[in-house]
C-alpha cells in the first residue's frame, strides 16, 4: 500500500496527539499540543503542514512555518512515527514539505535537531542542510528554584497590548538584529500558548520577553529576553526572568525551559545564576534553496 501524504485536517487532532506522545516517549522531544493551539495553527498555517497515512495510520507529520517579516525564509520540521522510520516514509514527507517550499519561492529554510538523534542529524545532512548554530537548551525546576523577586523603583512589568507593537519590534530588532516590522507583537498575541511581555522603566518601553506554555507537560518556555542598550547591566534582564518564573508559578508549571545560542557568554552566565542548567544542545540547520 502506498503512503499517502495531504494537508493536515482537524479531523487529524487525536492521531497527531497519539503521534507526539509516542515521539515524546521515544527521543524526548517535549513536545506537546492543545486543541486550542492545533486549531489556530491549522487556521493560520494549515496550507504548510503535511501528513502522511500510512494503512489508515497517521504515521508522519511535516511543517512549514514561514517568517512573516521576511517570507523567502521558512522553518521545516518532519517526524515519523518510530515503528516506520528507515522505509523512505520521511523521505516522502521531506519532499512534499520541500516542494511546497519551492511553490512559495522561498530561498532559505531552517531545521532544528537535537544534536544527540543521530539519525535525525544524519537526514538532514543527507539532504545538503548545514549546521549554522548551535544553542543550549537549559531547564529550571521551579519547586526547587531559589529566587528572591524584589520590586525595583520606577520599573513595570506588565502584559503587552496591542499598542505596544512599535516598541517591541523596536527592542527585538535592536537586541536581536532582527527585521521586525509593527505587525510580530500581532502574531504573537493571536497565538493562544503566548504571553508577551514588556518592562517599563519611567514611563518608557525599555524590555521584552516572551514566554509559551506547554501545560500538558507543565512546562513554559522563555525566550527574547531583551532589555534596550543603556539599560544593560543595571540587573534589569534578572529582574525581568525572575518575572517570568513568578508568572510561571502562578499558572502551576512545574518547569521553566530556554534556548541560549552558543556564543551569547552573557545570557548563559544570566540564566545560570538564576539556577538554570544544560540539559541538552540543539543544532540549528539551513539549506539555500
Amino acid at each position: 500500500m502506498t503512503v499517502i501524504t495531504r494537508n493536515i485536517k482537524k479531523e487529524d487532532k487525536e492521531e497527531i496527539n497519539k503521534l507526539i506522545q509516542v515521539l515524546n516517549k521515544r527521543d524526548d522531544l517535549g513536545y506537546s499540543i492543545t486543541d486550542e493551539w492545533l486549531d489556530y495553527v491549522i487556521q493560520e498555517a494549515g496550507e504548510g503542514i503535511f501528513v502522511a497515512v500510512y494503512e489508515e495510520k497517521l504515521i508522519g507529520l511535516a511543517t512549514c512555518m514561514i517568517n512573516q517579516m521576511d517570507k523567502t525564509q521558512a522553518a521545516i520540521n518532519v517526524v515519523i512515527h518510530p515503528e516506520y522510520r528507515s522505509q523512505g516514509f520521511g523521505s516522502t514527507l521531506y519532499y512534499k514539505v520541500m516542494n511546497y517550499v519551492k511553490d512559495k519561492k522561498i530561498k532559505a529554510v531552517e531545521t532544528y535537531v537535537k544534536k544527540r538523534l543521530h539519525n535525525a542529524v544524519g537526514f538532514a545532512q543527507k539532504r545538503n542542510f548545514e549546521t549554522v548554530l548551535y544553542s543550549w537548551h537549559m531547564e529550571l525546576e521551579l519547586n526547587e528554584a531559589n529566587f528572591q523577586l524584589l520590586e525595583r523603583q520606577n520599573i513595570v512589568f506588565r502584559k503587552a497590548i496591542m499598542s505596544d507593537d512599535k516598541s517591541y519590534a523596536q527592542i527585538i530588532n535592536q537586541c536581536f538584529g532582527d527585521g521586525l516590522d509593527n505587525s510580530a507583537l500581532g502574531h504573537l498575541l493571536r497565538d493562544p500558548s503566548i504571553r508577551v511581555y514588556m518592562l517599563e522603566g519611567e514611563g518608557e518601553v525599555i524590555g521584552t520577553t516572551t514566554m509559551q506554555l506547554r501545560e500538558k507537560l507543565s512546562l513554559g518556555y522563555i525566550y527574547d529576553v531583551a532589555i534596550i542598550e543603556q539599560y544593560r547591566g543595571q540587573g534589569l534582564g534578572s529582574y525581568m526572568l525572575k518575572n517570568c518564573l513568578d508568572e510561571l508559578k502562578h499558572n502551576h508549571i512545574n518547569k521553566a525551559s530556554l534556548l541560549v545560542a552558543g556564543g551569547n557568554k552573557n545570557a548563559l552566565a544570566l540564566y545560570e545564576r538564576v539556577g538554570f542548567k544544560e540539559v541538552d544542545t540543539d543544532m540549528i540547520m539551513q539549506k539555500i534553496i
